[in-house]
């Protein structure tokens, strides 16, 4: 059976949260890298690709823009999602379930660039539960460092949180303003524009 024949549509999905993108080993150019060779290893065709920068795998799917979108697509079931990892996907083994469950909603086909499981199978199923669970105690680890960190530097009278941004950003607070009450344009829209000009997120990463 030729290549064509057996091909297999599939649609890429890729994310970093904000600290990730201080790091090239899990940065989004790597992991487009490694999901476009495995389709093209396996002769999947890649009918998309969808990215979340800046967002973090504990989020529920629908608040995310890429894997909203991608969660949309017509015909999704008969596809397979590629990813570079499965924390990629999520951290939370509830919502990892909920988008892999064959009697749910979404039912998705999934595949990893760098972890080698098989959904189809019992076995798959049972290894990809076990790496979920390894997904969600890494980022429950990081909650609880993170968690200590702010009540030693409270402790310590230092201080909280982040500053306005209207001290560290005031012509980004302006512009934004403008665009919203002066020129009457929606915040999906403001988003969409401040992106196409390049212009970055206060945290970095894109608009949403």
């Amino acid at each position: 059976m030729g290549k064509e024949e057996c091909s297999i549509d599939a649609v890429i999905y890729t994310r970093v949260s904000t600290e990730e993108q201080k790091s090239s080993g899990l940065g989004l150019e790597a992991q487009l890298r490694a999901c476009r060779l495995h389709c093209e290893l396996r002769g999947h065709v890649v009918k998309g690709e969808h990215v979340d920068a800046a967002v973090s795998g504990r989020d529920d799917p629908l608040r995310r823009p890429g894997l909203s979108s991608l969660l949309a697509i017509p015909g999704l079931r008969d596809m397979v999602v590629v990813v570079h990892g499965i924390s990629r996907l999520t951290r939370r083994q509830s919502v990892m379930w909920k988008l892999l469950d064959d009697t749910g909603e979404y039912r998705l086909r999934l595949e990893a660039a760098t972890e080698p499981f098989d959904t189809t199978t019992p076995m798959g199923r049972a290894m990809l539960g076990m790496l979920g669970v390894w997904s969600q105690l890494e980022a429950d680890l990081v909650s609880t460092r993170t968690k200590a960190a702010l009540a030693a530097r409270r402790a310590r009278g230092l201080p909280m949180g982040a500053k306005c941004l209207w001290d560290t950003h005031p012509e980004l607070v302006e512009r934004v303003g403008r665009m919203y009450a002066v020129e009457g344009k929606g915040y999906a829209r403001i988003a969409r524009e401040l992106n196409m000009l390049s212009v970055a997120a206060a945290r970095g990463g894109l608009w949403h």
